[in-house]
């Protein structure tokens, strides 16, 4: 079996590799400055919101969502 490579992926299908398995959490601030974490999936799809990094992680869990980090 040939793994593909990604350079003949679009960049909609680069988006989707690993979907819908791949989420990502992201920490963001409200107006008044309160500090939430933004569960999102691998094309960036926002999923749910949650108070704590910790939280957060449960609900992909709990899911059976992989979080993985981006940088």
């Amino acid at each position: 079996m040939n793994a593909p490579t990604t350079d003949r992926f679009s960049d909609r299908d680069f988006a989707e590799l690993g979907a819908p398995h791949l989420v990502y959490i992201r920490s963001v601030k409200s107006q008044n400055g309160d500090k939430s974490f933004c569960l999102h999936a691998a094309n960036g799809i926002k999923l749910a919101d949650a108070p704590s990094f910790p939280e957060a992680l449960m609900v992909a869990r709990s899911h059976e969502l992989m979080p993985v980090s981006v940088h």
